[in-house]
C-alpha cells in the first residue's frame, strides 16, 4: 500500500472516530459574566430497572428572561456502604449537584424521577439569586462555583473523620466543614418534581 493511500485511510479512520465518539461534558465558563461553571448533561435519576410503563416525573425550567439561568438541586439520599468484608452499613447524606445552564428563551429538563418526590432547587441568573414565589420550605446546601456534587454526611464516620465531600473542578475534597471542602452554603427551595418552573 502506498504512503498516500495509508495517509488517506488514516485520515478517514480519524474522522469516523471523531464523529462517533461521545462528546465530553463542557468544562468552560457558562458565561464570562458569571462565576459558575456548568454541566451539560442531566444526572438521570430514573431507575434503569423500572418497568418501561412506570410513570416518569420531570422538573423543567423554562427561561423566559433575558439572562442565562443556572440551576442546582439538593436532596436527602440514603445509601449502603460495605464496611470491611462483612457488614453493610446504611448511611445517609444531604447531597447537592449543579450547575445546569438554561439560555434565554429556552427550556431544559433538570431532574427526572420515577416518583413525584420533593426536591430542593436553587436558581441563579447572571446577576442575582432567583427566589421562587411559591415553595414548600427552604434548606441550606453546600455548593461550589464549579460544576459540582457535594455530600453532607448525616453523622461523622469514625473511619473517615469528615462530614463533607465535594467533587468539583477536577478535585474530590473531604473535610470537616463545607468551607474546608472548598464550598459555600446556599439556600435551596423545596418544590415538587412534576412541575415546570418559569423564570420571567
Amino acid at each position: 500500500m502506498s504512503t498516500l493511500r495509508k495517509f488517506v485511510v488514516f485520515v478517514l479512520a480519524a474522522l469516523i472516530i471523531a464523529v462517533l465518539a461521545p462528546a465530553a461534558p463542557a468544562a468552560a465558563h457558562c458565561t464570562a459574566y458569571h462565576p459558575h461553571h456548568c454541566v451539560d448533561d442531566i444526572y438521570d435519576t430514573v431507575n434503569p430497572s423500572a418497568p418501561s410503563s412506570s410513570q416518569v416525573y420531570e422538573f423543567t425550567l423554562i427561561n423566559s428572561s433575558n439572562e442565562t439561568v443556572y440551576v442546582a438541586y439538593g436532596k436527602y439520599r440514603p445509601y449502603s456502604s460495605r464496611s470491611g468484608d462483612l457488614a453493610v452499613v446504611t448511611l445517609a447524606a444531604w447531597t447537592a449537584e449543579g450547575w445546569w445552564s438554561v439560555a434565554p428563551g429556552t427550556s431544559r429538563n433538570i431532574y427526572r424521577s420515577n416518583s413525584d418526590e420533593h426536591i430542593y432547587f436553587r436558581f441563579e441568573s447572571s446577576s442575582d439569586a432567583i427566589v421562587p414565589r411559591s415553595y414548600e420550605s427552604s434548606a441550606e446546601f453546600c455548593t461550589s462555583n464549579y460544576a459540582f456534587y457535594s455530600e453532607e454526611m448525616e453523622q461523622q464516620q469514625p473511619s473517615n473523620r469528615y462530614n463533607f465531600r465535594i467533587r468539583a473542578n477536577g478535585q474530590n475534597t473531604n473535610a470537616a466543614t463545607c468551607a474546608e471542602a472548598g464550598g459555600q452554603w446556599e439556600t435551596f427551595y423545596k418544590m415538587r418534581v412534576h412541575m415546570d418552573f418559569t423564570v420571567n
